[in-house]
Order: C-alpha cells, then structure tokens, then sequence
C-alpha cells in the first residue's frame, strides 16, 4: 500500500518507520511480532534468518519506542527467558494518525508563514 502526495509516492512500511524512527530491522521484526504474535528474540531470529545479536538490537529499540512489551517467563530446567509481543494494531495506528496530524499542521503553519 501507498500514498500519493503531489509529485512523491509514500509507501505504507515508509510512513510506519518515519512515525517511529525505526531501523529496517526494527520494521522487519515488528512486521514478524504483528504477523505471528508472541515470539523469543531466537524464533524471530530463525523467522527471518537474522542473527540473534541483531533481533536483540532490534527489539530492544522497539521497546524502547514502546511498539512492543516485553514478558519474562521461567524455564524448567532453571532461568528464564524474554517473549516480545507487539502493541495491538489498533494502537499503532492512532499513534500513527496523531504523527501525521501533527506534521499536516507544521506544514500548514509553514505555508501560511511563506
């Protein structure tokens, strides 16, 4: 999906990540979390054949951005480990909406100062 503005085309996953300030590997892994639901950095990692490391990176900065929450859970045999699950969908795209409201105004407030 795209949209249309003058003479420039804006693809839906460019829009997503300029809202966010994310990383192709942040968008990569969020897309995978709303897609699949629930996942450990290592099945995210097998999911888009990644390297751990760079999955950690990535949902790192998403938690940071608060597009995913993080759950702990034990293990049998001793530990435990992280389950990343993504903001609801719904949620996103208000955050969304409010970005581009936000830039839609700074763009009229700048036209009507030119």
């Amino acid at each position: 999906m795209e949209v249309t503005f003058a003479c420039k085309v804006f693809p839906i996953e460019q829009v997503l990540r300029c809202s966010f300030g994310l990383s192709a590997a942040e968008f990569r892994v969020l897309k995978i979390l709303l897609a699949k639901g629930e996942k450990s950095v290592e099945e995210t990692a097998e999911h888009l054949g990644r390297d751990r490391t760079t999955v950690q990176r990535a949902m790192a900065g998403l938690l940071k951005k608060g597009l995913v929450k993080r759950r702990q859970y034990n293990l049998d045999g001793g530990g435990y480990q992280y389950a990343y699950h993504p903001q609801d969908k719904e949620w996103i795209k208000e955050r969304v909406s409010e970005h581009f409201d936000r830039f839609s105004r700074t763009v009229k407030n700048e036209i009507e100062s030119w």
